[in-house]
Formats: C-alpha cells, sequence, structure tokens
C-alpha cells in the first residue's frame, strides 16, 4: 500500500517564523503553489484521505479539490504550548531558560504545556501503524512535523527525524506491506 503525505499551504506563520497556532491559515501565495501539487496528485492512487483537523489542513484540502475527509488529532502539528504565536527570538528573550532547556534536548525537551518530540513520534506512529495494516492506499494532508516523524517511522528510526524538511505542499510517498516500508517520493 501506499501512504501520501502532504504538506499545507505556506502559512501566515511561515512567512512570520513563528510557531504556529491551531488558527494559522494559508497565505495568499500558498493557492498558487497548491495548484503545482494538486496537479501532481492526479496521478497518484488513493482511496480514503486523512487530515489533520487545524485550519491550515482544511483550507489545503480545499484548495486541492479533496473532499470526504477522515479528521484524525494524532496527524496535528506538534503543540508548542505557551510558544505559540511567537518567534525564537522572542521566546528566546520571554523565557530564556525554558527555551535553552528545550532546545538542548530536542527529542524529549519541549515548550511549556507543549509537547516532545518523542510524544509527537509516538502519535504519528501509532496513527501509521493502524492505516498500514489497513492496505488502503491513503492521502495524509498534514504538517512538516507530522512528516518529519513519518519519515523516521518509515526508516524505523526515531533519530532520523530531524534530517528531513518538508516543503509546503510537497508530497511525500512511503510504501509499505505492513512491515517493510520503502520512501519512494520526497519533497516531489
Amino acid at each position: 500500500m501506499k501512504i501520501i503525505l502532504v504538506r499545507h499551504g505556506r502559512t501566515i506563520s511561515n512567512n512570520e517564523k513563528t510557531f504556529s497556532e491551531e488558527s494559522t491559515p494559508i497565505c495568499d501565495e500558498a493557492h498558487q503553489e497548491l495548484l503545482v501539487t494538486k496537479s501532481k496528485l492526479v496521478s497518484l492512487h488513493f482511496e480514503k484521505i486523512y487530515a489533520s483537523p487545524l485550519l491550515r489542513v482544511r483550507q489545503t484540502a480545499k484548495v486541492l479539490g479533496c473532499e470526504s475527509l477522515i479528521f484524525d488529532e494524532r496527524i496535528k502539528e506538534r503543540d508548542f504550548g505557551e510558544f505559540k504565536g511567537k518567534t525564537y527570538k522572542q521566546i528566546l528573550a520571554e523565557n530564556p531558560i525554558e527555551t535553552k532547556d528545550w532546545f538542548a534536548d530536542l527529542k524529549d525537551g519541549k515548550p511549556p504545556a507543549g509537547e516532545s518530540s518523542r510524544e509527537v513520534f509516538a502519535r504519528v506512529s501509532a496513527f501509521l501503524d493502524e492505516i498500514s495494516v489497513t492496505q488502503t492506499d491513503s492521502l495524509v494532508l498534514c504538517h512538516y512535523g507530522t512528516i518529519t516523524m513519518a519519515m523516521a517511522w518509515a526508516l524505523k528510526n526515531f533519530d532520523s527525524w530531524v534530517s528531513f524538511a518538508p516543503v509546503n505542499g510537497g508530497i511525500t510517498e512511503i510504501e509499505t506491506d505492513g512491515v517493510n516500508r520503502v520512501i519512494t517520493k520526497f519533497n516531489y
């Protein structure tokens, strides 16, 4: 089966370099970029469409013409807790100890009231394990962090999540038979 992951369109937070909030929308230029993604999706086969419930993914789905979405909380972006809506410079100025602690331990550290990378990996992996046994080709509309964790899942190596940088509107494809996993496309 194939798991096709698409990162949402460019957002206002991406442009402002802030840690995203749940209500972060896609920006105007995302619409044109997503039309390229839409043209590529035409040649790919999928039977089910899973989506993060966050606004930017819902907007991306609309531009892509995706309907009958199955929303799943496990494929949301990392919860940045008290750092949502702020730049790195702002969080460092306002919370220097918490910021340094988080960045000193990128695996298990987390923003105040937020999630660690290991926690994100656990929920994304649980989702991927569940859909991979269905043997149904699936499209997953999601986020940067979700895709990096999906890549780590595919490689069966949590530490590899830091090696990937999914682009907005980029397509990633993983083939799996339920046991073996092969990354066939990345930032396509």
